[in-house]
């Protein structure tokens, strides 16, 4: 099932450029303009898990480093192109949910 959460989430194509920062308040998803759009992204994650749980899905390939999709590494916040240890929003939530994930560099014969 081809899903994107950040278009689920309402954001546009194109969009501007969003990573993963690290706040007192946990971890935000800001775009390049400084904007927060955590929730965008969390509401798509959730409508693009609910669309994979309904058609019985249980593993999925997703974006390497992207702030909705990275698994493993994602970029730090500082758009200065560091990738830090970590996972992103929708990654995260299909993790906890038991999925088996891979990336389009980690998935064999891909």
């Amino acid at each position: 099932m081809p899903v994107c959460p950040e278009v689920l989430g309402g954001l546009p194509v194109p969009r501007p450029p969003s990573e993963i920062l690290d706040t007192q308040r946990g971890p935000r998803v800001i775009n390049s303009l400084g904007q927060d759009v955590t929730r965008e992204y969390v509401l798509g994650a959730s409508i693009a898990l609910d669309i994979g749980l309904q058609a019985g899905c249980r593993k999925a390939i997703l974006k390497a480093r992207s702030p909705a999709c990275g698994f493993g590494h994602v970029y730090d916040g500082t758009f200065s192109r560091n990738l830090v240890e970590g996972h992103g929003v929708f990654a995260r939530l299909l993790k906890s949910h038991g999925f088996s994930i891979y990336t389009e560099e980690t998935f064999p014969n891909l």
